[in-house]
């Protein structure tokens, strides 16, 4: 869809990787089955490293001599770095995540897309929304 809705030769200055879901959770060993487990990597993981894969060509500097390109963006979680019970599909989602932005940083620096990661802190979302309610019931 995002590709369809570009022009031909539109190029793309940024891309910003925000979207995450927490669900399933639960114990990695009792709750989440393996169809919960490929959807929720799917979501979190996949679909930033296969987009931003797409749009490389469109990242890139137009020639040459342009040395800079576009710039990606990964909107990274205190959960990439600290285990949470209950929330073992994410926390590993983000840390593969996490370590996909290196990656990406590393192989990507020499053709000009800049890669870098930001961690905000906890941030009023739905999903915020979420862990509120999951934190009443247990």
């Amino acid at each position: 869809a995002i590709l369809k809705a570009l022009g031909p030769d539109e190029k793309v200055k940024a891309l910003v990787h925000n979207a995450a879901v927490l669900e399933p959770v639960g114990k990695l060993m009792e709750d989440v089955s393996p169809d919960q487990w490929r959807r929720h990597m799917e979501i979190n993981l996949d679909g930033p490293l296969f987009l931003t894969k797409a749009l490389l060509p469109r990242l890139q500097p137009e020639n040459a001599e342009e040395e800079r390109g576009g710039r990606v963006l990964h909107i990274s979680s205190g959960a990439a770095h600290y285990p949470y019970r209950g929330w073992g599909a994410y926390c590993t989602s983000k840390a593969a995540f996490h370590m996909v932005y290196k990656v990406l940083a590393a192989e990507l620096s020499s053709s000009g897309v800049m890669v870098g990661s930001a961690r905000p802190g906890v941030v009023d979302t739905p999903m915020q929304d979420l862990i509120r309610t999951k934190d009443e019931k247990e």
